[in-house]
């Protein structure tokens, strides 16, 4: 790319993003045609950010969702030529919005709406069923490493929100939606089975157990470590759980034989 048409690219983007004057330069190109492709993109750009977070958006309201996706944009304008995953940063951008000071948790509330949607998106693979693990030795399954689906996010947050996350997510205007969030940490379980992305809030022994298998751990040591976290908790209990779920997705031995 030559340098004047480098500096031409570069001075529709800023354009586009929203700067008055990028094009002064090149003024036969300025005006209404400008304005009208950075109108179709910012629409675009609304749309997908609304999609991808709409438990952040019925939260706050039209309003001011629509002004931050503007805001948004400016600071992270699309790298791809798809938007459907766009908007990776936008929990952390909340975080730091100063508009969105009232409402601390809702980079959190966005957190969620970002793993449902990487559930959403990711590949596909067949989950393990109870009788997989029911055939095999004591002694084999417990050195066995049990790999999560390739759609299970484990999330954990600065702010008790999964509730007011679940309820804002809800399509159906008659649900109670919650707006009071204790800043206390909690852990949440997004995956996809059988095409239909699940999530629940989880405890710290389950918590504790998913993420060792997720790290690589035999299925003894992350039981281990749910104990560690929770000396009460039923191993057999959370691993059952985790099974029935569909969160989990293929087993193999320490010598990686699956």
């Amino acid at each position: 790319m030559s340098g004047a048409l480098a500096a031409y690219h570069d001075a529709f983007i800023r354009a586009v993003s929203g700067e008055e004057t990028p094009l002064a330069a090149f003024s036969a190109c300025e005006g209404l045609g400008v304005r009208v492709y950075r109108n179709n993109v910012l629409s675009a750009i609304e749309s997908a950010l609304a999609s991808n977070y709409p438990a952040v958006r019925r939260l706050v309201g039209e309003a001011f969702f629509l002004s931050a996706a503007r805001t948004y944009f400016q600071a992270a304008p699309p790298r791809v030529r798809t938007l459907t995953a766009y908007g990776d940063a936008f929990p952390e951008f909340l975080d730091a919005l100063p508009e969105a000071q009232s409402t601390p948790y809702l980079g959190a509330v966005a957190r969620l709406d970002r793993a449902w949607l990487e559930a959403h998106l990711a590949p596909e693979a067949a989950a393990l069923a109870p009788g997989d693990l029911a055939v095999m030795d004591e002694q084999i399954l417990a050195q066995a490493k049990i790999a999560l689906h390739p759609s299970a996010r484990i999330i954990t947050l600065g702010w008790r929100v999964y509730e007011i996350w679940r309820a804002n997510r809800a399509y159906d205007a008659s649900v109670t939606q919650p707006r009071e969030a204790a800043p206390e940490h909690e852990t949440a379980l997004l995956w996809r089975c059988v095409g239909e992305v699940q999530s629940r809030s989880l405890r710290a022994a389950e918590a504790a157990f998913l993420r060792a298998l997720a790290h690589g751990s035999t299925l003894g040591g992350a039981g281990e470590a749910a104990l560690r976290a929770a000396p009460e908790a039923n191993v057999s209990e959370i691993v059952a759980g985790a099974l029935s779920s569909g969160a989990l997705a293929c087993i193999s031995n320490e010598e990686g034989a699956q």
